[in-house]
């Protein structure tokens, strides 16, 4: 995970499953990282559903269209956290 804010996180696109997981594809035009989230089936099915929208940029990716694909919620700007004490982000 992260212990201190990014903003290629902040700015990326942010998706909760229905156990309340969040994962974050982060936004390139900030900085490279690696997709925000548990390990585990989700997490590789939102990198793969990313790779299949090459050469698009992942900033320019519509994240509605990746969230019904993959039966995930969005979560909207306001609801976005970081916590610097635990370094976590969350919504």
């Amino acid at each position: 995970m992260t212990e201190e804010r990014h903003e290629c996180f902040d700015h990326g696109h942010w998706y909760q499953d229905w156990d309340g997981a969040i994962y974050i594809v982060p936004d390139d035009r900030y900085g490279l990282a690696e997709t925000y989230g548990p390990d585990g089936e989700m997490l590789d099915a939102i990198n793969k559903a990313y790779r299949e929208c090459w050469p698009t940029p992942s900033w320019q990716v519509d994240p509605e269209v990746i969230a019904e694909k993959l039966d995930l919620e969005t979560v909207p700007e306001y609801l976005r956290r970081f916590d610097p004490e635990i370094g976590y982000y969350h919504a």
